[in-house]
């Protein structure tokens, strides 16, 4: 039957571009279809439900075509255009709509079929799992712990990479010396597998683990594994590594490890949902790992990591502080990763090792070629295994490509022009679909951009969604997932287990990107810059949508959290702007956005997050906004409203999925005072809490601290400290009464007291205060040393011990602090880089000017980093900076440093903001003619 059709789909086409060119789109699409369907036909020759859905679809397009035929016939020329193409689509749309209904079911009953089979070659992996799984006692907790982990689903990646493994293949590692020695040693160790893109690493480290578990099935011995993806967000960072290998430790041990437990009861205390910077994961790991006997660890890809060299040294470290365990980590050859595993054993993954491997390959899916002639087959194992060089992917594309041959003599075409290499290969498939049509070429376009420059893999449903530009879930316009398979192969395949598309392998990713880069480059699928700009209008489209719909849709998680990563990197295009204009404008569509990304991101910090990316979108409207054509001015972006309507509507409806400890509720008032203090708006912020307290007055006094609390915060940033100071002595008063003395939200009021405290010029009583907060801390909280509030009042107090001249007991408490913080939030966090000024300003105090220097440029160049060149923040860095170049008598560089403060302090903050006319001050100083004046002091304090 399928030949047929395909012969009338021949000829109803040739009739049609004789007289109907605007069903040339729709007879390609049926012919796409059918061959399609065909392959399927041929893979898939046991299953009587698929065939019976298969020969349903045949019966809908034969019949479509017979009456495309009829009508032509029976028209002729002679008829008006109009309303001979009227009629026919008429009767050609009912045709598709029973068309659409069975190409669903075969669909699925395609996709049964797949899980099937895939169920079949799972079996022994199940069996592994029945076979190592034992009854565990603390279930209900298990399961909360592994909920907190928020852990990637390593065991997913595993099965689905070895999936792609021959049985029979990757022996030969067993017989490496250097493998021998490294899982054997009791002496902790790392092993390099390193090799070209395509050389069979990924699937490689799949056959280690199975190895590994059936040497190792002891009680004591963890065995654990993690799949790296440049192109997933949550799988190329150091924390998903860490969550995931706790995750699994986890669930091999027949009781759950105390260290884990013990942390987890401690984030549970302050409401933190998922493992976060706060809870230290690596050191959770050390404290973990501590408790075993032995480790095995399998790490491929970390080259495709966000920081490989940062992540290695944590393997190293790993390594180091116990015994007994054993790492291995695959990459390409990269001189960054070659300098930090020089010293380590290795093995190179090369031609010489896997010649045997393709070979055995090539035999196993032989029968997938259209011909079982010996000759031909033993011809095309020696061609192809000599033009693959060791790669794996090139062989496999190779074979992919050979099987779709119609006939001997096309067959012999390919094996005589085989391409030189993978860069050959896939430029041959650009130009294969850079002859499609425009429609199929449009969306071919449009499903490599999305799957190239997506944060993370997208599910069948959101893709659906983004290539229709993400205005509808439903629709004629929805593309069917045939043809999107058809179009992208060979670059994107999709993962039935996982629902998820993503390229069948990163170096295609390189090729597209580097092709697009090429100087007179053939622009017709796509530019870095385009696609960018393109995601971003679809993201920030669907959330301005999805704000106004009473459900949601497909496309509305992703294009909540990653429509500013696209947008950030996007060039000025009016378009673009003018929606941003649109989602700025309208306060619903804003709440809603925050409300989702709160929700997404499982911790207070997502707040800091917000505000960092208003901080982000606001130098971007500065940086282009002079660019644009439009004579429209672009308003700043200013979601600090938002954010309070967000906090105190999180603690009038119980309800809320945004869950928020009181010390991260006060850390977000805190950074939103700075906020409003650069932006001159204290007073205005002041209004909306007051008002909050207002619509609040139901609530019980205790329950309106922390507004008490904020407005304290916001006074004292106006300078009414003595106010500030009234207001938390009555906050304490009611949370002592009410929460008791030692309660973790009475001791953050103490806190708060003994700045204001500092701030009046009362060191004794700010200095009794934060003693009397860290006294409690240190009981209450398990290894306070670490916690972030502990860390915090560390800091207060230091500053504390500064203005009362106890330079060297502040400077300890000082680098205590920012080493924690480094530790906890990372070396270039907002908060760690104050601390770092704080120390470079107590070296300045001692009278050690070059160590103030060190600590004021590390600080500076953070920020630079961070918070970006203009930022005031930064800008404040500059000037301490250049004040610290002056003492040690580089008065030169002093002056440029702080004619560029200037510079952006005019255009940030102002002329007449108090640390412009400061900076003037310092300048007109330090102009030659008045070398001799007093120099002025700056610093954090």
């Amino acid at each position: 039957m399928s030949s047929k059709a395909v012969t009338y789909t021949l000829q109803a086409a040739s009739a049609m571009a004789r007289y109907f060119p605007k069903v040339i789109g729709l007879l390609e699409s049926l012919g796409a279809i059918l061959a399609l369907y065909h392959q399927y036909e041929q893979l898939i020759t046991n299953e009587p439900r698929f065939k019976l859905a298969l020969s349903a679809v045949y019966r809908d397009v034969l019949t479509l075509l017979q009456k495309a035929d009829q009508a032509l016939k029976r028209r002729g020329i002679t008829i008006l255009f109009r309303s001979i193409w009227s009629t026919f689509e008429s009767e050609f749309n009912g045709g598709l709509q029973k068309l659409a209904l069975h190409t669903t079911v075969l669909e699925n009953e395609t996709t049964l079929a797949h899980r099937k089979y895939v169920h079949t070659a799972l079996k022994p992996v199940v069996a592994h799992a029945e076979r190592y799984s034992v009854a565990l006692p603390d279930q209900p907790q298990r399961r909360t712990i592994m909920t907190w982990l928020d852990a990637v689903d390593a065991a997913s990646d595993l099965v689905q990479h070895s999936r792609r493994r021959t049985t029979g293949t990757g022996l030969w590692l067993a017989q490496e010396s250097n493998f021998i020695q490294w899982h054997t040693s009791k002496k902790s160790s790392i092993l390099w597998l390193h090799g070209v893109p395509g050389a069979g690493k990924t699937v490689l480290c799949t056959t280690v683990v199975n190895c590994l578990r059936e040497l190792y099935a002891e009680p004591h011995t963890a065995i654990a594994f993690f799949f790296f993806d440049r192109l997933d967000q949550k799988k190329r960072t150091e924390s998903s590594l860490v969550a995931s290998i706790i995750a699994q430790i986890c669930a091999q041990s027949h009781n759950l490890p105390e260290p884990v437990t013990v942390a987890f009861e401690k984030a549970a205390l302050y409401g933190r949902d998922c493992l976060c910077p706060a809870d230290l994961p690596t050191s959770l790991l050390k404290a973990v790992i501590d408790v075993l006997g032995s480790l095995y660890l399998v790490i491929d890809g970390v080259d495709e990591c966000e920081d490989s060299t940062s992540i290695i040294s944590t393997l190293q470290d790993l390594v180091e502080a116990g015994p007994n365990i054993h790492i291995l980590v695959s990459s390409r050859r990269t001189p960054s990763i070659q300098r930090k595993l020089s010293t380590t054993l290795s093995i190179p993954i090369d031609a010489t090792r896997t010649e045997q491997d393709i070979k055995i390959y090539l035999a196993a899916v032989k029968d997938q070629l259209p011909t079982s002639d010996t000759a031909w087959l033993e011809f095309i194992t020696k061609r192809v295994t000599e033009r693959s060089h060791g790669m794996f992917l090139f062989a496999h594309l190779i074979m992919q490509s050979l099987s779709t041959s119609s006939s001997p003599a096309e067959l012999t075409s390919q094996l005589e022009d085989l391409p030189s290499g993978l860069t050959a290969f896939y430029n041959k498939h650009l130009e294969k679909l850079s002859r499609e049509s425009g429609t199929r070429q449009q969306l071919a376009r449009k499903l490599l951009l999305w799957i190239c420059y997506a944060q993370r893999p997208l599910s069948w449903a959101e893709l659906q969604v983004a290539l229709v530009d993400g205005e509808t879930s439903s629709g004629p316009t929805l593309p069917f997932k045939a043809a999107v398979l058809e179009l992208g192969s060979p670059f994107v395949v999709y993962d039935e287990l996982s629902d998820r598309f993503h390229l069948q392998h990163l170096s295609m990713r390189d090729f597209l990107v580097a092709e697009m880069g090429k100087e007179g480059a053939d622009r017709s699928f796509f530019t870095q810059a385009e696609t960018e700009s393109h995601l971003a209008y679809v993201c920030l489209s669907h959330v301005v949508a999805a704000s106004r719909r009473s459900r949601s849709e497909a496309l509305d998680d992703y294009a909540t959290v990653f429509w500013c990563d696209h947008f950030l990197v996007s060039p000025c295009i009016i378009d673009l702007m003018r929606l941003l204009a649109t989602f700025n404008e309208d306060v619903a569509i804003r709440r809603w956005w925050i409300q989702n990304m709160l929700r997404l991101g499982h911790n207070g910090f997502s707040l800091q997050k917000i505000f960092k990316l208003q901080s982000d979108l606001n130098a971007w409207i500065r940086l282009n906004d002079s660019s644009s054509r439009s004579e429209q001015t672009f308003v700043q972006i200013d979601w600090c409203k938002d954010v309070v309507h967000i906090l105190v509507d999180a603690q009038e409806h119980s309800n809320t999925s945004i869950r928020l400890t009181y010390f991260e509720k006060i850390m977000v008032v805190r950074d939103l005072a700075r906020l409003l203090t650069q932006s001159k708006r204290l007073e205005e912020g002041t209004l909306w809490f007051t008002d909050a307290y207002a619509s609040l007055s139901h609530r019980t006094a205790v329950e309106l601290v922390w507004i008490s609390n904020s407005l304290a915060i916001l006074y004292d940033q106006q300078g009414e400290t003595v106010k500030s100071l009234e207001i938390q002595q009555r906050a304490l008063s009611i949370q002592t009464s009410e929460l008791g003395p030692d309660h973790l939200e009475t001791i953050n009021t103490v806190n708060e007291l003994g700045r204001i405290y500092r701030h009046l010029g009362d060191y004794d009583n700010a200095a009794k205060m934060h003693h009397m907060a860290l006294s409690v801390l240190e009981k209450r909280l398990p290894e306070p040393e670490e916690h972030l509030e502990v860390i915090w009042t560390i800091a207060t107090l230091a500053r504390t011990y500064r203005k009362q001249g106890r330079f060297s007991e502040a400077l300890t408490l000082f680098e205590r602090a920012h080493k924690t913080r480094a530790k906890v939030l990372g070396p270039n966090h907002p908060h760690t880089l104050w601390i770092l000024g704080d120390i470079g300003a107590t070296y300045q105090d001692m009278g050690l000017f070059n160590d103030a220097e060190d600590s004021y440029r590390r600080a500076l160049e953070g920020r630079q980093d961070v918070l970006g060149q203009n930022h005031p923040d930064t800008l404040w860095s500059i000037n301490n900076y250049a004040i610290i170049l002056e003492r040690i008598g580089r008065r030169d560089e002093a002056l440029n440093l702080q004619k560029q403060a200037l510079s952006g302090q005019r255009e940030v903050l102002g002329h007449e903001h108090k640390h412009t006319l400061w900076t003037l001050e310092v300048i007109r100083r330090l102009e030659p003619e008045n070398q001799g004046d007093v120099m002025i002091r700056c610093n954090d304090g």
